[in-house]
């Protein structure tokens, strides 16, 4: 990465000014927003910590990101964001966004487009599954004690990377040509251009790293051990990019309120499979398979292996309706030419809408269409999460394994062959799939104006295989095939802002 330049402003972690210097930015520290002119080229980069910079003044902020800039904002005042959310008319109310001194917001603007990169979370870990025998009885470990379920808090071994590779990706996006997009091989007509009014979109990206500190069995077979070894650690990232979508149609909504706007609002949130996914990090230690070979489809172990991805959004209020979801699970092809299990859906969408023009008094029709396949190598679609079925407010997609063993059908591996799902050849674990999940798929909202509290949610299951191969002290007297595994979730919340049209 060649050289770029930094203001700073504020008082900054040590580790994050390490790791800017480390990616080869050249850091310049200002005491106040009156010293620079934000429109000047110079700086690739503006980051701000705390609140009295002057930086609650609209034309500093608005010339951050005209003239390019990423902006990062750690702990803002309120005043700041209020004035941010004000400037970018982004349908995510930024004012309501909450930062910390290593989680910091992140917003820019991109071949005409705001984008949003919301603070990263910490998650809660629960090693879930318990360990029995071939014959159903509890295990003992060496010890006579019964395994327990663990429950531990993941911390990334560095916030401060996790920032700045964000902001890295930022950079890049500002000053990489515009993809080609999913208008390049699909039917993606969803911008309606820009002589329009009452229409928002903004690109959310939810990011989230994830370090596996502690490992069901370490390499000398003890069970729960907590590692600090970067050889053994393993991490995910998930990148997450929401493509939102708000077209207010029939009627003008500027000034009314949900009681007595009698137009519709729609929300698009498309998620791409081609820039969204969760995958095994290529910085961190692979995956690991026992202590007796290196080789997928030789060794005695496999761990971790993730089968079970959900991204669901919740609607706290209540009030958004669910108008559209595709693709729908239930209509897909399983293909299974050439060996290998894929499941094949299509997202097909095309809504006619009246829309304003620029001057908001000439209307216009227009026809919101997204169409385009989605396939997934032995991985199953489902709407919604395992547990939200028929939860109402909670929209989205999950991605099951269903090669080997069906998930689904049976995610604590509860049948009688549980502690065989199909995985070995003998006592060897057959090869399994990398973690490299793409998230697809398009939920479509109807509403009034107002302000929405939403969550993203994202739930993630990375199991754990042990052959007879391998003696470890969860085995009792005789040696065991062993399941065990890894459940994480986050949370994060945000506010959908469909109340501001003026």
């Amino acid at each position: 990465m060649t050289s770029k330049s930094i203001a700073l402003f504020g008082s900054h972690t040590e580790e994050f000014v390490s790791e800017l210097k480390n990616a080869n930015y050249e850091l310049v520290k200002y005491g106040s927003s009156t010293e620079i002119e934000f429109d000047s080229p110079q700086q690739a980069v503006v980051v701000v910590s705390g609140v009295e910079h002057g930086f609650d003044h609209r034309a500093h902020l608005s010339d951050v990101l005209k003239s390019g800039k990423v902006l990062v904002v750690f702990v803002p005042g309120e005043e700041f964001l209020a004035v941010l959310h004000d400037i970018t008319k982004t349908p995510i109310d930024l004012s309501k966004i909450q930062t910390t001194t290593e989680r910091p917001l992140m917003v820019y603007e991109a071949h005409g487009t705001i984008r949003v990169v919301l603070p990263a979370k910490d998650t809660t870990v629960t090693y879930a599954h318990p360990l029995v025998s071939e014959e159903g009885d509890v295990l003992r470990n060496t010890e006579g004690n019964e395994n327990p379920a663990v429950e531990v808090s993941s911390t990334p071994s560095s916030r401060a990377s996790d920032a700045v590779k964000l902001l890295n990706d930022a950079v890049n996006n500002i000053q990489s040509p515009p993809p080609a997009g999913a208008g390049a091989s699909n039917n993606d007509s969803l911008d309606p251009g820009s002589d329009v009014a009452f229409y928002k979109s903004t690109i959310v990206t939810v990011p989230h790293s994830f370090a596996m500190t502690k490992l069901v069995w370490s390499p000398e077979g003890k069970y729960m051990a907590t590692t600090s070894d970067p050889k053994l650690i393993q991490g995910y990232l998930l990148t997450w990019n929401i493509y939102v979508y708000v077209y207010a149609t029939d009627k003008n909504p500027a000034g009314t309120t949900p009681e007595d706007y009698k137009g519709t609002i729609y929300t698009y949130m498309l998620h791409r499979y081609d820039d969204s996914s969760f995958v095994h990090d290529s910085k961190a230690a692979p995956r690991w398979l026992g202590p007796n070979s290196s080789v997928p489809g030789e060794s005695d172990a496999a761990l971790y292996f993730v089968d079970y991805l959900e991204y669901l959004i919740e609607d706290t209020s209540g009030k958004l309706r669910k108008y559209s979801s595709q693709p729908d699970s239930a209509k897909f092809e399983r293909d299974t030419n050439g060996g290998t299990v894929h499941f094949n859906y299509n997202i097909s969408q095309n809504q006619a809408m009246t829309l304003f023009r620029a001057n908001k008094k000439q209307t216009f029709n227009f026809t919101a269409a997204f169409e385009k396949p989605c396939s997934w190598r032995s991985f199953q679609l489902h709407n919604g999460g395992i547990d939200t079925q028929s939860t109402h407010n909670i929209t989205g997609f999950s991605l099951a394994y269903n090669d080997y063993y069906d998930y689904w059908a049976d995610p604590d591996f509860k049948s009688h062959a549980w502690w065989d799902p199909g995985v070995y050849n003998s006592d060897i674990v057959k090869p399994l799939p990398e973690d490299n999940l793409r998230l697809d798929g398009l939920n479509v909202y109807s509403s009034s104006v107002g302000n929405f509290p939403l969550k993203f949610k994202v739930n993630f299951n990375a199991v754990a295989f042990k052959g007879r191969g391998w003696r470890t002290d969860t085995d009792d007297k005789y040696t065991h095939k062993q399941t065990d595994g890894v459940s994480s979730s986050f949370e994060m919340d945000f506010n959908l802002d469909l109340s501001k049209w003026d």
